[in-house]
């Protein structure tokens, strides 16, 4: 089981493994993603 099926499933995850670092990797894209969504001017 992967770390996202893992965390899908509602079981216990230690942040600490080195597996978490995946979920890490797509949680700082997402929040990146977020910013130039929240920071980009309106067009007509």
């Amino acid at each position: 089981m992967d770390i996202f099926e893992r965390l899908r499933s509602g079981a216990d995850v230690d942040m600490a493994t080195p597996e978490y670092a995946e979920a890490i990797k797509h949680m700082t894209d997402c929040a990146n993603i977020c910013f130039k969504i929240n920071t980009t001017a309106p067009t007509p």
